[in-house]
C-alpha cells in the first residue's frame, strides 16, 4: 500500500443540492491514491454506484454538485474502469482474445508476452487459461478475467461493484486476496462498492464513506 502523503490520483467532493439526490449527506469527500482502497458503503439505493458512474462520465448524479480533481499524470483514457459482478467478456472470444481486444482498444502493445503478463498479474495462465471461452470460466475466474481487462486498459481508478456477491466463501476469499495483491503492486486505486461488511474490511480500506439513503426502503 502507498503512503497517505502520496499525491492523490483523484480527489472527489460531492455536495447535495436537492431532494432528488439519492443520499441525505450534505457533503461527502474522499481521495484515491495509488494502491489504496476507498469503500463506499450504505443501503441499496443510497447512490454508491451512481456516484461512481458519474465519476466515469456514464451518468449524472441528480441534485448534486460533483467536483472531481484528477491528477495531471492521469490521461483521460486511463481514468475509470469498472469490475462488474458478471464481467464484460465477449462470449465469442476466448480469454486471451478478450485481453488482446482490451490492449488494442487502449492503444497498448498487443503481443503474446503482454497478454501473458496481464493474465499472470491476476493469477491466470496464458497457456492453461488463455484458450478458455467465457462460458468455461468459474465465478472466481470471471472476476480475475474482468480485472485483467481493466489492467490491460491501464485504468488508474478501478470501481469494484459488489465483487463478492454470488461467490462461495472460498472463492470470495480468493478474490479478496487477488484485490489486495493487485492493490499492492499496481498503479491503480480502487473504489469498493459493497454491503458485505466483513469482506470489505478485509481489504483494509484507507477511507470509508457512508452514504445515508434519502428514500425509505420499499415495503
Amino acid at each position: 500500500m502507498c503512503k497517505s502523503n502520496t499525491p492523490p490520483l483523484l480527489a472527489v467532493e460531492v455536495v447535495r443540492t436537492g431532494e432528488a439526490c439519492p443520499f441525505t449527506n450534505e457533503r461527502i469527500a474522499f481521495e484515491l491514491r495509488q494502491g489504496e482502497v476507498v469503500w463506499l458503503r450504505g443501503a441499496s439505493g443510497a447512490g454508491k454506484s451512481f456516484t461512481c458512474l458519474h465519476l466515469a462520465g456514464l451518468a449524472e448524479l441528480p441534485d448534486a454538485t460533483v467536483h472531481a480533481q484528477w491528477s495531471s499524470a492521469v490521461p483521460v483514457a486511463e481514468r475509470v474502469g469498472f469490475l462488474f459482478q458478471k464481467g464484460v467478456l465477449i462470449d465469442s472470444l476466448n480469454l486471451a482474445e478478450n485481453v488482446a481486444l482490451a490492449l488494442r482498444a487502449s492503444g497498448r502493445p498487443c503481443t503474446q508476452s503482454a497478454i501473458a503478463k496481464i493474465l499472470s498479474e491476476v493469477g491466470l495462465s496464458a497457456q492453461a487459461d488463455g484458450g478458455k471461452m467465457p462460458g468455461q470460466l468459474s465465478g472466481g475466474m470471471l472476476r480475475r478475467a474482468a480485472l485483467a481487462q481493466i489492467l490491460a486498459q491501464g485504468k488508474r481508478v478501478v470501481v469494484l461493484d459488489e465483487p463478492f456477491v454470488g461467490l462461495d466463501p472460498p472463492v470470495a476469499d480468493e478474490v479478496g486476496k487477488l484485490i489486495r495483491a493487485v492493490a499492492a503492486r499496481a498503479r491503480c486505486a480502487f473504489v469498493l462498492v459493497s454491503h458485505m461488511e466483513e469482506r470489505a474490511r478485509s481489504l483494509a480500506p484507507a477511507q470509508i464513506v457512508t452514504l445515508e439513503r434519502a428514500r425509505p426502503e420499499d415495503p
